[in-house]
């Protein structure tokens, strides 16, 4: 089955669920994954089969990570708040991941941070790297694991005391007073943590141990979505998606170089327009062959890789796609 979140809201045509589809690409029943109700659910976001089932709801008015009981058939019921705005480092998020000991990684838009949460509703220490000058954890949001290069960000209700430099804070765009892009997508991989830092133009590798910089992709053109398949680091940005070899551990002695996997050309071919989540499930035509599956948030379709063409999975979607997880 494949899932997939929109970007919802409160409009007419908004779809404010995860939506199910069968192999072919045709709706299943039941539809939608998540039970309406309380809480109420707008803008969901990155979800994954993890501790059940973790969803981010991402409107600003609500900006939860949510879990829910992932057993028995759809819909699922809800369980229980992992992170809310309590947590004053989170804010519209967008993705989140988790590392092997168990540690989440939420990123939020609004505040430009990534938040740690050692468990439900509980905030991490801030890691050594952002600490080690004699700058005092308070002097952050709770939480916050890599900190933003500005500490004025308007819309939010706390802005950290310090502000953080790049290489090692993360980029922020504001536009008319107004956030307009910044941190996006999270993966985890042998004591790294992956961020898409979109203004930035790079994917960032962090030590899950003290929050120092380990390595980076740069010259990216805002990348957002991040997927790691086998040993494989696939980047969805404004011109395609990018592929990189990851070693079996990431550090400055071993750069992180991209090359195409889906190019502008193979888009224009399809009449694709903007892509977004990944990730990989059977081909539609052999079902024993994997492939990559990637959302047209502009184009309100799904297209799957076949050989060097991008091909039609699921088209005229109600609402532009987000997210999407393949789960046999």
């Amino acid at each position: 089955m494949f899932y997939i979140s929109f970007h919802g809201g409160s409009g007419s045509n908004s779809l404010n669920n995860i939506h199910i589809y069968n192999n072919d690409g045709s709706e299943a029943k039941p539809s939608k994954l998540l039970a309406q109700g309380d809480p109420k659910l707008a803008e969901l976001r990155s979800f994954a089969f993890v501790n059940g089932l973790m969803v981010v709801n991402a409107f600003k008015n609500f900006s939860q990570l949510l879990q829910y009981k992932a057993t028995g058939t759809p819909p699922f019921t809800f369980q229980q708040i992992w992170a809310s705005p309590k947590i004053n480092s989170v804010d519209h998020p967008f993705d989140f991941a988790f590392d092997a000991s168990g540690n989440c990684y939420l990123s939020s838009q609004d505040t430009g941070v990534v938040t740690l949460l050692s468990a439900a509703a509980t905030p991490g220490p801030v890691p050594s790297a952002l600490t080690h000058n004699g700058v005092p954890s308070s002097s952050y949001l709770q939480g916050t694991f890599v900190a933003s290069v500005s500490n004025n960000l308007p819309n939010i209700p706390v802005n950290a005391s310090v502000a953080v430099a790049q290489p090692l804070g993360l980029a922020v765009d504001v536009e008319d007073g107004k956030m307009s892009n910044s941190v996006r997508g999270l993966a985890c991989w042998n004591g790294a943590l992956l961020v898409a830092d979109e203004v930035a133009g790079m994917v960032k590798a962090y030590s899950v141990a003290d929050g120092s910089l380990l390595a980076a992709v740069i010259g990216l053109e805002s990348p957002v979505h991040l997927l790691i398949h086998g040993s494989t680091l696939y980047i969805s940005t404004k011109p395609g998606v990018l592929q990189v070899a990851l070693p079996k551990q990431i550090s400055f002695t071993t750069p992180l170089n991209a090359t195409p996997y889906i190019t502008s050309d193979m888009m224009s071919a399809a009449g694709a327009k903007s892509l977004a989540g990944m990730c990989f499930g059977p081909d539609p035509k052999s079902s024993a062959t994997q492939t990559m599956f990637v959302a047209d948030r502009k184009g309100n379709a799904v297209y799957y890789l076949k050989g060097s063409s991008l091909k039609p999975f699921i088209q005229n979607l109600g609402d532009s796609p987000e997210f999407i997880v393949y789960q046999a």
